[in-house]
């Protein structure tokens, strides 16, 4: 090889290799040691265990989704609203909630002006370890191609709008489920050829399901044929010892102070998005990028990293100007302000970033037992004060039903039947909440077991009747979202939420409104406690009659069968308003209402 002069890069052009032909690296260290590497550039390794790199042509795929891929940025990006536009307020017939839109100093024109693009669309994502979704009976995994044939057809008839996939990038641990990755450029020979992995996605967007893939530039794996001391010294970690070593999973750090570090990483986010037509990257562990020392010490100043921060800006404003249209998702434990907000206004530009908050403060009081519920009523009203803080998602993801957390459906407190009925009624409101949705996958079959990398869901699970009615249930929960503007269009700010009750602690029940750009109105009532309530009046903002369109209750998916139907709204003032409905409120249970005239 020969350097080229004042880059610190090296390059060498040799007799062009047949496709499928392996490949290593002989690198003469300075210290004088000779040792083989793998090419960080290979867009390929043919063996699942093998430290080699192979040549391979990605190239001639002949795309099908021109549609798709021309109608993404329209899809997905919305205008910020104009001053003066349609607020709705927060306080109602002169009662002050808490969630005031001055709370915090940052009005509602400040919440929908200065964030960056939101997607204008329904996302309700699927999250998917392809390896373990679903397996054959000799134990191996299906394909890229049979997962076209299989695993595609079912996220439609799910209703999902998304797919998200643990990460493809290749790697040499089954065991990390592809966060530790090892080739950043090659997808995984797990599952295929790069352009079956291109077949796939392309299949994908022609039936609209849009492909979101998991993406690992806070760290790399220690491996000797790797990143690590690539040419005997820190070239791709930072250079020193306690600003390299992620303890934590045993991995490096990437030095974001390169600029050749970061332009192998920015050109990575690209590759995927341009070359495989991915429409979202989700950033994993993103603390470990903005602190030198992960999310351990998020207060300590000196543990800011700088560098870090302005990579992830570079590649927000590189994804923006050369793939309008993809969403790169933050996952962030430390609630570093301003994740979603424009670079150019001191943000890091992300499109969207996991609400953890949400999922503790939800998760804290799910496994509650209902009868001590009152005291933490908070944990399920307090979720809706910082909602519109950034552009968020709410997830049940993989990091629930992991590392002996037990499944989903387990850690609803009570008896078999009310861990149905409680799970059931999460899931409500997490579809009612403001924000995008993700659900990993085994929620929507209400697994019991914990989520296994090296196994298969329980497919068998179905052949059971209350698991068949809850699958029926999470399929036209989907459905109503998907369906409902009200529950999507504008969940970015307080133009689409309206409490009317915050403060049945007594009885564990929430009441509030959600709204679309054309004022239809939608009510959600979510009782969190195993106890029926007859004759229940709660107030509404307008006459006419409301109509329960989905209740979590119904027998149809496993519960008691409490139903309303429709209830025409009484001149009897209530919560502060001019009308009010009397319902039977059914026991562990999310009730939608939608006002139909």
């Amino acid at each position: 090889m020969r350097r080229i002069p004042d880059t610190g890069i090296w390059e060498i052009e040799i007799t062009p290799l047949a496709v499928g032909q392996h490949y290593k690296y002989s690198i003469l260290g300075q210290n004088g040691v000779r040792f083989l590497k793998a090419d960080p550039y290979a867009v390929y390794a043919d063996s699942e265990d093998s430290s080699a790199s192979a040549i391979y042509q990605l190239a001639g795929y002949p795309w099908q989704d021109a549609e798709w891929i021309s109608q993404r940025r329209e899809q997905q990006l919305v205008p910020p609203l104009e001053e003066g536009g349609t607020v709705i307020s927060t306080a109602t017939q002169g009662k002050t909630l808490p969630n005031s839109r001055e709370e915090g100093g940052r009005s509602s024109s400040i919440l929908a002006n200065g964030l960056g693009s939101y997607p204008s669309v329904p996302l309700n994502i699927y999250e998917v370890h392809l390896g373990s979704w679903r397996r054959h009976p000799d134990g191996t995994s299906y394909s890229y191609l049979e997962l076209a044939e299989s695993l595609l057809p079912y996220l439609v008839e799910m209703n999902y709008t998304h797919l998200e996939i643990l990460p493809l990038m290749e790697h040499p641990h089954n065991h990390s489920w592809g966060y530790q990755t090892g080739g950043f450029y090659a997808a995984t020979s797990r599952y295929g050829t790069p352009q079956e992995l291109m077949a796939f996605i392309d299949r994908c967007h022609q039936a609209g399901i849009g492909v979101i893939l998991d993406w690992t530039p806070a760290h790399f794996p220690k491996d000797t044929y790797g990143l690590m001391e690539y040419d005997g010294s820190r070239l791709y970690e930072a250079p020193l010892q306690e600003a390299t070593d992620q303890e934590e999973w045993g991995t490096r750090r990437f030095n974001y102070a390169s600029p050749q570090v970061q332009s192998f990483l920015i050109s990575n986010a690209i590759f995927w998005l341009e070359l495989f037509h991915a429409d979202a990257l989700r950033i994993d562990a993103v603390s470990s990028i903005i602190y030198q020392h992960g999310h351990k010490n998020p207060n300590h100043a000196q543990a800011i990293d700088r560098h870090g921060i302005a990579f992830l800006q570079a590649l927000n404003k590189a994804v923006g100007e050369m793939v309008p249209g993809a969403l790169i998702i933050a996952e962030e434990e430390t609630s570093w302000p301003l994740l979603t907000k424009p670079y150019l206004e001191g943000g890091l530009g992300f499109s969207l970033c996991w609400n953890t908050a949400w999922v503790a403060d939800t998760m804290a009081y799910a496994i509650v037992d209902p009868i001590y519920r009152h005291l933490i009523h908070e944990k399920v009203t307090l979720p809706f004060y910082y909602c519109f803080n950034e552009h968020y998602l709410l997830t049940f993801s993989h990091d629930l039903v992991v590392n002996g957390k037990g499944s989903f459906l387990e850690k609803m407190p009570g008896s078999y039947d009310e861990k149905f009925a409680g799970a059931r009624a999460f899931l409500g409101y997490m579809m009612a909440h403001p924000g995008k949705k993700l659900q990993f996958m085994g929620t929507e079959i209400a697994s019991f077991r914990e989520w296994d990398a090296e196994g298969s869901l329980e497919w068998f699970l179905l052949d059971f009747p209350l698991h068949q009615a809850f699958h029926r249930y999470v399929r036209e929960l989907n459905l109503l979202y998907k369906m409902t503007p009200a529950l999507w269009c504008s969940d970015n700010s307080w133009n689409c939420f309206q409490w009317i009750s915050w403060d049945d602690r007594s009885q564990n029940i929430i009441i509030f409104i959600r709204r679309d750009s054309f004022e239809n109105l939608l009510v959600v009532l979510v009782n969190f406690a195993p106890v029926k309530r007859a004759s229940y009046r709660f107030g509404v903002p307008q006459p006419g009659h409301y109509q329960e369109i989905l209740s979590s209750d119904h027998t149809n998916y496993g519960g008691s069968g409490v139903a309303n139907g429709v209830i025409t709204a009484q001149e009897i003032p209530f919560h502060d308003f001019p009308y009010s409905i009397e319902i039977t409120v059914p026991p562990l249970a999310t009730v939608f209402f939608k006002l139909v005239n």
